[in-house]
């Protein structure tokens, strides 16, 4: 059956329970198989059925169709309505109507027995919910809709979206795709249906909410954000600007701000939230404490990680005060706190509040309980985060086998923690074991969601970086596609994850050297991005970014300046002068100008990004010394060679107080000094660095390269007593590392 364009869903959309009668014979096509139509084309014919009818039904006509002109005996045994569908300036109903330009009305004739029912059923929908405050009405749609299995008389009498939960199933193993764009559907319809209901707002709120959640589930944030900008205007003309619902209001657009990288507007809207919970309950209260977490998730993506921790710290205060020390929340904010020391690079700080959350759960819940796992995960995650591999494996080992006892072998939760491990096992490069917990991971997904599903569509994404790792491009490739035919048929062309996949594949394509292949799909990534979000979005910038390092291996190197700065420029409007994404771009630009030889300039960007990242993590860390030993070895190059030891010993004095004397760092960092020492000739101090450094490679038990050789015997020349270098170098057979 042929569709209009964006019509296909017309009578789903408006639930008809009643005959349809056509004014326009080509909108039969819109309609399902087997729906009872009658068509006319002559509005005098349709007046002379609405007159002789004695049946319920609804019309669907041009919007210029003024509607049949009653005879007044008629009148009293035909109720009349009209609704208008309008396909160019409904907003809600945007998404359908792409291509058309005309606007149709649906006109409900009831007879008076339907119309005296359909108006009791109202009554008792008003009588459920006209009573309640916006918050009760937003608790019951998470309840009727989040978690239907506490509703179930209420959805059963109104159309599950969801069947119910089976046993050992959570609510995520459920909300498939199709799932959610059904929920959407079936909150469109109830709108439809209540859009010219008068003392329905608070029941609207329901669908509100939930078409807001779908939309922000399916990344179209747009139209979640204007759905949220619906909910807002109801709240305010209901309770007015100060009232609590106000403030979740509040929250949720700046939620959705967060999502589009409107960081600036997220932080003002997180604020007036804020300033409204105090105003109402002061600082110690729960709802003050949510709003200083949601204002520590916008200052960490604005990157400022201080301000981010310091919000965190407060909400946890206030956690503390009102659900004592051993509370879940208090352990969900300790999880929250060591989030935010994780990305100021404190790993130690973050494990420290992990392992709180832990012994607060442990001594909540049995040792085999979910939130057991969950906070053995986080703790892995924090070793992730400080490279110690071995570790997080064992806390993702350990939080899978309480998943498999829990759940079983084939839940989602199993497959989430499959898939964590392989990622593990890639990063330790142990490619084999990667495949295989991958491999286990995508084979429970499927099991579960079928192959056209974004957790299938993960596991391919995974699959493709671990056959990457093996070298096995052509099966990276292949998963790639895999990942991105299966966003595309849920999706569409042209939605952030189909970007995410071209990414992805460009990324594949630069480690097949096929730079141009690379190119291609990078562009593609950036116009969909741009097509969604505009020209200023997080993501938008980091694949500018990565063009630009592709467009540095193919030798267009002003190519690769201007896209670097597009990145630059991007940052800079959406964060300001300081952010670890701007330093990122500064560092990449100075490896650029490196590889042109032109060291001024190289200085000048490492040491832009060293300076964003000193006042962000303070001197101790480690990018920090990386900065100053690429600027020493710059200054080597210039032969500015007392600059050069300045920056060196800066270097050396940052590796020495975050790794300590027997560090692969601290050894590397004590060979450029000496080698600084040999060109001012000052072979003592030469001597005494590659002393120092030979000590901790022979700890290592690491080889040094020739170049280092070839060092040692310009000192040893030089210092009679240097022979113990030279005869170091002999013993351990030199080969470049």
């Amino acid at each position: 059956m042929n569709d209009l364009p964006g019509q296909s869903n017309v009578t789903n959309l408006l639930e008809a329970e009643y005959p349809i009668i056509l004014y326009d014979p080509n909108l039969q096509a819109t309609l399902q198989e087997n729906t009872p139509v009658l068509v006319y084309s002559d509005p005098l014919e349709i007046t002379q059925f609405v007159e002789s009818s004695r049946k319920s039904f609804l019309l669907i006509t041009p919007s210029s169709f003024d509607g049949p002109n009653f005879q007044s005996d008629q009148q009293s045994l035909q109720i009349y309505q009209r609704r208008m569908v309008d396909f160019e300036e409904e907003s809600l109903l945007k998404e359908l109507s792409t291509e058309v330009s005309t606007s149709f009305q649906v006109c409900v004739f009831y007879t008076r027995e339907d119309f005296e029912s359909e108006t009791l059923r109202n009554e008792d929908v008003k009588e459920d919910f006209g009573a309640s405050g916006i918050e009760e009405v937003e608790r019951e749609f998470r309840e009727e809709f989040l978690f239907w299995e506490n509703h179930q008389d209420f959805l059963e009498e109104n159309g599950p979206v969801f069947e119910r939960s089976q046993p050992g199933q959570g609510f995520d193993d459920l909300l498939s795709q199709k799932d959610i764009l059904n929920c959407k559907e079936f909150c469109i319809k109830r709108l439809l249906d209540l859009k010219y209901k008068s003392n329905q707002e608070k029941r609207k709120m329901i669908y509100y909410v939930n078409l807001a959640e779908c939309y922000r589930r399916l990344k179209e944030y747009q139209l979640s954000l204007h759905t949220h900008g619906l909910i807002f205007d109801l709240i305010k003309a209901i309770y007015g600007e100060t009232h609590t619902s106000i403030a979740s209001s509040l929250c949720n657009l700046a939620a959705v701000h967060n999502s589009l990288g409107g960081y600036q507007k997220a932080m003002e809207l997180h604020t007036k939230a804020l300033d409204i919970r105090k105003s109402i309950y002061g600082e110690e209260h729960y709802e003050t404490a949510v709003s200083y977490s949601g204002l520590a998730s916008v200052c960490a993506h604005r990157g400022e990680f201080q301000k981010a921790l310091e919000s965190h710290l407060k909400a946890l205060e206030i956690i503390q005060s009102i659900k004592g020390e051993t509370h879940f929340e208090t352990a969900n904010s300790y999880d929250s706190l060591a989030s935010a020391y994780k990305k100021i690079g404190k790993h130690q700080q973050a494990l420290e509040h992990n392992l709180k959350a832990l012994d607060i759960r442990k001594s909540i819940y049995p040792e085999t309980h979910p939130s057991i796992a969950i906070s053995y995960e986080n703790i892995a995650f924090s070793y992730e985060h400080s490279k110690e591999y071995k570790q997080a494996l064992d806390y993702h080992l350990k939080s899978l086998e309480i998943r498999k006892f829990g759940y079983g072998d084939t839940h989602a939760e199993t497959a989430s923690s499959y898939h964590h491990i392989a990622s593990v096992y890639r990063r330790m490069e142990q490619y084999q074991q990667a495949l295989e917990s991958e491999q286990k991971a995508l084979e429970i997904r499927k099991n579960i969601y079928g192959e056209m599903h974004t957790q299938t569509a993960a596991s391919y994404n995974n699959l493709a970086l671990i056959y990457q790792g093996l070298d096995n491009y052509d099966q990276a490739i292949e998963s790639n596609l895999k990942a991105l035919d299966i966003r595309k048929a849920i999706y569409g062309d042209k939605h952030s994850s189909v970007a995410i996949s071209y990414h992805n594949i460009a990324y594949v394509y630069d480690g097949l050297e096929q730079h141009e292949k690379a190119v291609e799909f990078y562009l593609k990534a950036i116009e969909i991005k741009k097509a969604i979000y505009g020209e200023t979005q997080p993501s938008i910038a980091t694949s500018y970014k990565n063009l630009a390092s592709t467009c540095e291996r193919l030798g267009q190197n002003e190519t690769a300046i201007k896209y670097h700065w597009k990145a630059i420029e991007i940052r800079k409007r959406i964060y300001g002068e300081i952010h670890l994404d701007i330093a990122v771009s500064y560092q990449s630009l100075g490896n650029l100008y490196d590889k042109l030889g032109d060291y001024p300039k190289a200085i000048e960007y490492h040491l832009n990004a060293f300076e964003i990242r000193r006042s962000i993590y303070g001197m101790l860390y480690e990018k920090n010394a990386i900065s100053l030993y690429n600027v020493g070895f710059f200054y080597f190059e210039l032969r500015e060679y007392h600059k050069a030891l300045q920056y060196h010993f800066k270097a050396l004095n940052i590796y020495r107080a975050l790794f300590g004397d027997q560090h692969e760092e601290t050894a590397d960092s004590n060979r450029q000094v000496a080698a600084v020492y040999v060109e001012l000739k000052d072979y003592q101090k030469a001597t005494k660095y590659y002393l120092k450094s030979l000590d901790i490679y022979k700890v290592l038990s690491r080889r040094v390269s020739s170049n280092f050789q070839d060092n040692v015997l310009i000192v040893g020349h030089h210092l009679k007593e240097c022979q113990k270098l030279h005869d170091y170098s002999l013993e351990n057979r030199i080969y470049p590392y």
